[in-house]
């Protein structure tokens, strides 16, 4: 993975062609021992890696809160359990990933926070030096105690007063710019909402008490990626639940709950997603232009043609016709 400093502070991260994958993390330290990073991945699986900012490395003991924009996270712990975080969740951790991301969705966009309790004391705690940071009424020691979660995580949906402010902060990434810098008016901004983000989590109602997403051994999340490979692999394959379970050398039941837990979804309906994505694919890609409807249909499992069109248009309102023109234009 490529690290490169940019002159606003930040750290922009981006994959070589030998870690085979797509996308970014764009890292900023905003105050001593507290920073952010924006995470857009366009790919399955992301390496793991060290960052190192202008303000120091991330150090045994510090927390991590990840919000889920788009798509769903999956991570290994230090625990050797898997926890899986799905769009509009909301995590604290104590626990660092120890090996690559796995995003089951083929893509992800994320915020995460890295507190270091020490640091961010010492910075803008009630016991720092200076009178101001008595006036943000921070106490990490508190914060600590709040959310005990030495060697766990805590995961679940994502408050609506947590998820507006965490949404307006992701809306101040500098999209289409290259490199894509902080104005300083930005990162003033985004210091005074991760302030504010601090403050709800000390003292408002805690956001982990609704439904906790459960985490799973490497077992049982292997089987239901292997089914997902295996229905994207061949698309133009009718996988049924029974011939994946014989397959994969496990019971219906157990795939099936696998399954739905990990992605969200039905098998049958993960290969209908599929087929459709692969099938928007090749009708906006100027190299397959020359295909027909009926080609793209037949590539993505469909021998019939109006089966494939209201399959289609169910999913991106618009026919593969309309679509392939549109796109063209």
């Amino acid at each position: 993975m490529l690290q490169q400093p940019l002159s606003d502070g930040s750290i922009l991260m981006r994959a070589t062609e030998e870690d085979d994958a797509e996308g970014f993390v764009h890292a900023v330290w905003l105050f001593p021992g507290v920073g952010l990073m924006f995470i857009d991945i366009r790919s399955f699986h992301w390496p793991n890696g060290d960052f190192d900012g202008t303000n120091g490395t991330l150090q045994d003991g510090v927390l991590l809160l990840n919000y889920s924009v788009t798509g769903s996270c999956k991570a290994l712990l230090d625990n050797d359990n898997y926890v899986l975080q799905k769009q509009g969740d909301l995590s604290l951790s104590g626990q660092f990933a120890t090996e690559d991301y796995f995003y089951p969705d083929g893509y992800y966009q994320g915020l995460e926070f890295f507190v270091d309790p020490v640091a961010a004391e010492k910075a803008l705690g009630t016991g720092a030096d200076s009178d101001i940071p008595d006036w943000f009424g921070l106490d990490f020691q508190a914060f600590t105690d709040r959310y005990d979660v030495r060697g766990r995580t805590r995961i679940g949906a994502c408050p609506q007063p947590f998820r507006s402010l965490l949404s307006d902060m992701w809306a101040m990434y500098p999209f289409g710019t290259e490199p894509p810098s902080f104005s300083p008016e930005t990162l003033a901004v985004l210091r005074a909402q991760t302030l504010r983000l601090l403050q709800m989590l000390l003292f408002d109602a805690s956001p982990f008490t609704a439904t906790h997403r459960p985490t799973f051994r490497s077992t049982q999340l292997r089987v239901a990626e292997q089914a997902a490979r295996l229905l994207r692999e061949d698309l133009r394959r009718d996988w049924t639940l029974p011939e994946l379970a014989v397959k994969l050398g496990v019971s219906e039941s157990s795939l099936k709950r696998y399954f739905q837990s990990v992605y969200d979804c039905s098998v049958a309906k993960y290969q209908r997603n599929a087929r459709m994505a692969r099938a928007a694919e090749l009708l906006r890609s100027p190299e397959h232009r020359a295909l027909s409807v009926l080609d793209v249909a037949l590539e993505v499992g469909y021998e019939n043609q109006s089966k494939f069109a209201a399959a289609f248009k169910r999913m991106f309102g618009e026919s593969p016709l309309e679509y392939k023109k549109n796109a063209i234009l």
